[in-house]
Parts: C-alpha cells; structure tokens; sequence
C-alpha cells in the first residue's frame, strides 16, 4: 500500500477513535460522571467476570489510586 495512502488511513481512523471518544465523554458528562469513573463502570458492565480494582487499572491504564479513588467515590454514589 503506498505511504499516502496508509497516511489518508490513520487519518481516518484516528477521526474515527476521536468522534467516538467525543461520543462517551459527552455520556458521561450527562451521567455527572467524571469520565475516569464511567469508563470504569463501563468496564465492569462489559467483563463478564468479576474484576478487583487491580485488574480494572491494568484494563484502561490507570493508576491503582485512581481506581480505588473513582471505586470509593461511585460506592458513596450509590452504584
């Protein structure tokens, strides 16, 4: 495949990744969630198994603090 053309690709499919991006961060503002939590909740829905905040934070990147934090936080919440 020509270099433009694998160029024109990534364009296109980072456009992609951005708008959806756009698309949850925009859901979890109207959920008054800070997106870091959402994603988290998000991910829980989506596993079939149990996760413990260790495996969500290696899941989407994230520090084991901030996982504990957003977990507290969503507990206090409710969810």
């Amino acid at each position: 495949m020509p270099q433009r053309e694998t160029g024109k690709r990534l364009s296109e499919y980072n456009n992609i990744l951005k708008e959806n991006d756009n698309l949850y961060r925009g859901v979890a503002k109207r959920l008054g969630l800070p997106e870091c939590a959402f994603w988290i909740l998000y991910t829980l829905r989506a596993d079939s198994a149990a996760l413990t905040q260790s495996e969500i934070g290696t899941r989407l990147g994230l520090p084991k603090q901030t996982v504990a934090s957003m977990v507290s936080g969503l507990e206090r919440k409710g969810y």
